[in-house]
This record gives structure tokens, C-alpha cells and sequence, in this order.
């Protein structure tokens, strides 16, 4: 991730949601009466394929069988 002080590393971890956003602490803009480094932010956002190949819809199928926490994950959507 690009910041003021250069790249860093950040890990995004897996089930995260579009719209969630991480503080990487003292790598922001420094405030101008302490000269701390104040904090990034960093939004992400989750892009959603409009399309899928037949191929990938076998797939999202299987996945939703298997799935049994979260029944009906992918209904509507292939359906």
C-alpha cells in the first residue's frame, strides 16, 4: 500500500466486506502543532463480476452446496 513514508504492507483479512476500512497508525499526514504522523485510512472495495462463465456458475453452485453455515448464499442470483 502506498503511503507517505513509502509502501507498506498491509493484509486484508479473508471475509472481508466491501466498505471496511483499516487505519494503518502514524503513516497519515503529521499535524501541524505535535508533527505526529497522524493515521491512514484505507477503504476497500469489493468488485462483484456482472458475468460469470458457465464454467464459474458450476462452481458458485457447488461452493453454496458445501456451504452449509450461510444456506441460500448464492439464491437469486443464479436463479
Amino acid at each position: 500500500m502506498p503511503t507517505l513514508k513509502g509502501k507498506a504492507d498491509l493484509k486484508i483479512p479473508e471475509g472481508t466486506q466491501s466498505g471496511t476500512i483499516f487505519r494503518m497508525k502514524g503513516l497519515g499526514i503529521p499535524d501541524l502543532h505535535s508533527h505526529h504522523a497522524g493515521d491512514e485510512h484505507v477503504e476497500v472495495y469489493i468488485k462483484v463480476p456482472e458475468k460469470l462463465t458457465k464454467k464459474q456458475k458450476q462452481l458458485l453452485e457447488e461452493f453454496e452446496k458445501e456451504n452449509k453455515k450461510d444456506k441460500g448464499l448464492f439464491k437469486g442470483v443464479f436463479g
